[in-house]
């Protein structure tokens, strides 16, 4: 099962340990699908465009007032570089620095395996890391990532080399910033070091909270994460780098409130996530008749939220959910795949600029990752 196909309550199983005590689930395994997707499969990088022309996002289409706006820059052309598999049959991506030339990934993706750390620069690979259970999360321009296990503790990456970080066994570091800031977790709380030889500190959890988990880091220091209440149910929450948090508002499509949002990235003062958008379904008998039946369904919709006014907006989907995409601003930008290896590949990491990503393909259960970047311009 994917970090996708996962109820709020298997979601937050890693939490429900004491931070002094080992989890019940495999941390990396678990994580690495997808729980911290720093730069996910949309970004903020071209949160300008729409500014630039004085229009505002409504359901992935932009209304204007006023003067006529001036015409919307073309998309970018984009190309897929499929990424070497260093010896290894299955390679998945993990994580990537902002500018898209550094690529971490992990070899034999399956717990209790015997994988290794993937590195790639400028699409080449650089290293193999043959530390088993470790898995790197995520890496600056400078090519230093950070990287942790389940039960093997934390560490800065530097030049093929790992140095533990503060804090013990138990602790997983996930993000780390141009700044050297780092965000992690110690069993069901948030935690963060302020340089890679620091002692973490834990986050505080607002009010009615239980537990927590990180979802990204920003260049300024901003942590997104989700916390949960007592009931399993999942909100994102913002740590400022002054102390102080926000709950991130469930978004509204039209009159409706979504549910089961989801907070997956922080880039260029946006949070990008997706929720879960109600809907009313009308279903014609099957004996011909003129009454149908309405169903109350939901479907998934990605969304994002600008940090500094408060207001979401919904973002669209490719028509064919196989194809990896990013967003630009609010524009859907749909990659090329890898017709030589097909398998339904998604962007993991998109760079700050927008014009570059990193993901993988798996044609489905017990199949191969095949790794792949992707540069636009």
């Amino acid at each position: 099962m994917s970090f996708d196909e996962k109820s709020p309550t298997e979601l937050l199983e890693p939490m429900n340990v004491d931070p002094d005590q080992p989890s019940r689930v495999d941390i990396a395994a678990a994580m690495r699908t997808g729980r911290r997707r720093k730069r996910f499969t949309i970004t903020g990088a071209g949160a300008a465009i729409a500014a630039l022309v004085g229009g505002v996002a409504i359901g992935g289409n932009l209304a204007f007032g006023g003067a006529d706006p001036a015409p919307l820059p073309p998309l970018p052309d984009c190309v897929g570089i499929p990424l070497p598999m260093a010896g290894y049959e299955t390679v998945e991506v993990t994580g990537a620095d902002p500018t898209g030339r550094w690529i971490a990934g992990q070899a034999n993706p399956i717990a209790g395996t015997v994988s290794a750390a993937v590195v790639w620069h400028d699409d080449k690979v650089v290293e193999v890391l043959k530390k088993p259970g470790i898995a790197l999360h995520d890496l600056t321009s400078t090519g230093v990532g950070v990287a942790s296990g389940y039960g093997k503790g934390s560490y800065l990456y530097r030049n093929g080399e790992l140095t533990p970080l503060e804090g013990g066994k138990w602790l997983s570091a996930r993000s780390i910033n141009e700044n050297g800031v780092i965000a992690g977790e110690s069993g069901k709380r948030s935690v963060r070091w302020a340089s890679a030889t620091a002692e973490p500190e834990v986050l505080p959890l607002p009010a009615g909270a239980t537990g927590s988990m990180i979802v990204d880091l920003a260049e300024d220091g901003t942590i997104l994460g989700q916390v949960a209440d007592a009931h399993h149910d999942l909100t994102g929450y913002l740590w400022f780098p002054d102390g102080t948090g926000r709950a991130i508002p469930v978004p509204r499509d039209g009159d409706r409130e979504a549910t089961r949002y989801r907070a997956e990235q922080i880039r260029g003062g946006w949070v990008y996530g997706r929720a879960e958008v109600p809907a009313v379904v009308s279903v014609a008998p099957s004996d011909g008749s003129t009454t149908g039946t309405l169903y109350d369904v939901s479907k998934e919709a990605p969304f994002r939220y600008e940090i500094a006014t408060g207001k979401s907006e919904r973002l669209a989907y490719p028509s064919n959910l196989s194809e990896p995409f990013l967003h630009l601003g609010n524009r859907l930008v749909v990659l090329p795949v890898d017709r030589a290896r097909p398998a339904g590949y998604r962007a993991i990491t998109v760079g700050a600029d927008g014009l570059t990503a990193a993901g993988h393909g798996n044609p489905g259960t017990s199949a191969p990752f095949y790794p792949m970047s992707w540069r636009c311009k």
